[in-house]
């Protein structure tokens, strides 16, 4: 499992041009307790609707309150392999609002916001959802969008677990 788990480590410290001791020490502390931390990296790196550029940069405006050297220059090579315009990230990284379009300077705004906890993180959600959209816009084809936070789960009964029905309804007769 050790050699497992350094082996992955490796592969992304190659990948993304930095080091990533924090991992090695959690894995040192117990292969479970990495193995969890593992799992919530797919949560984290979520991005369904959303624009490339200023989910990249609400990462960058997060991650630059939480004053983490090695953490920014993962974000920022993360982003720029993801293909994030690196004019937007260069003006993030020097707080140049005026390089910024008005959806990526909120974005950017949006991370510090949420990481700091601060109450105005809300405002700048809806804020963000009124420039880009909900996700709705996004599935429709309508252009990018954010998911609306009001949605109906399959969970709830909303459209998820109609399609779903639908899906099983149609896939009986291949049983």
């Amino acid at each position: 499992m050790r050699s497992l788990i350094e082996r992955s480590i490796v592969q992304h410290e190659h990948a993304l041009g930095v080091q990533l001791d924090y991992l090695r020490s959690l894995a040192d502390v117990s292969s479970g307790l990495f193995t969890k931390f593992s799992l919530t990296i797919p949560a984290a790196t979520h991005r369904k609707h959303a624009p490339l550029d200023a989910w990249h940069l609400a990462r960058i405006g997060a991650t630059r309150v939480q004053d983490c050297g090695t953490c920014m220059q993962y974000v920022v090579n993360a982003a720029l392999q993801a293909g994030a315009s690196s004019e937007a990230l260069r003006a993030a990284l020097a707080d140049d609002a005026a390089s910024l379009s008005a959806t990526e300077h909120l974005a950017l705004r949006f991370g510090e916001a949420v990481a700091a906890r601060a109450p105005k993180a809300e405002d700048l959600r809806e804020r963000l959802v009124e420039n880009v959209g909900r996700g709705d816009r996004a599935r429709r084809g309508d252009g990018p969008g954010l998911p609306d936070p009001e949605a109906r789960t399959w969970a709830d009964g909303g459209v998820r677990a109609r399609h779903r029905r639908d899906r099983q309804r149609d896939t009986r007769w291949l049983t």
